[in-house]
């Protein structure tokens, strides 16, 4: 007659370790419309305006909000860039785009310049923050598609910003 000592908590001898991973309760994957809602959530309160589009999100970052100068981020604007990342992190978009936008205060070639420092160092504080440079896409158009017109001083406000467009 065999006796076992095997107690009846122990694993069998031939079984594998769960792994924690499939321990936790299964998430469902993250969806544009989530991405949407987590946006609208946390910029609710905040100069970001979130866009809804069918086939990304974005967000339009005001110049006079995120900047002191073309090359450098306003400080009351870092928590928000901080969030911002800490959502692309957890989201693990397909492609982000930033695109830089100014007026028409300059010249064509002065306005490109301008957005596109404006779009690199937005991407630059991403990618110092862990976002994926290989994810991003890095666009300026100076002066083209303008959101209002650019003959008022607050419709040439309005244009200079910062696009992000997030695809999921």
């Amino acid at each position: 007659m065999l006796i076992s000592c095997v107690s009846q908590n122990a694993n069998p001898p031939n079984a594998l370790p769960v792994p924690a991973l499939l321990a936790d309760p299964i998430r469902p994957p993250h969806t544009l419309a989530s991405l949407n809602h987590t946006l609208e959530t946390t910029f609710v309160a905040t100069s970001i305006q979130v866009v809804k589009a069918p086939d990304y999100a974005m967000l339009i970052l005001p110049s006079y909000y995120a900047f002191i100068n073309p090359k450098r981020i306003n400080k009351f604007f870092k928590p928000d860039l901080l969030a911002l990342i800490e959502i692309l992190k957890a989201y693990q978009p397909r492609t982000i785009e930033i695109v830089g936008y100014t007026d028409n205060e300059n010249s064509y070639l002065q306005s490109l310049t301008i957005s596109k420092q404006w779009a690199t160092t937005i991407m630059t504080y991403l990618v110092k923050h862990g976002v994926p440079r290989e994810s991003i896409t890095l666009l300026a158009r100076g002066s083209l598609h303008p959101i209002t017109t650019n003959y008022t001083a607050a419709g040439q406000f309005q244009n200079r910003r910062v696009e992000i467009l997030i695809y999921m």
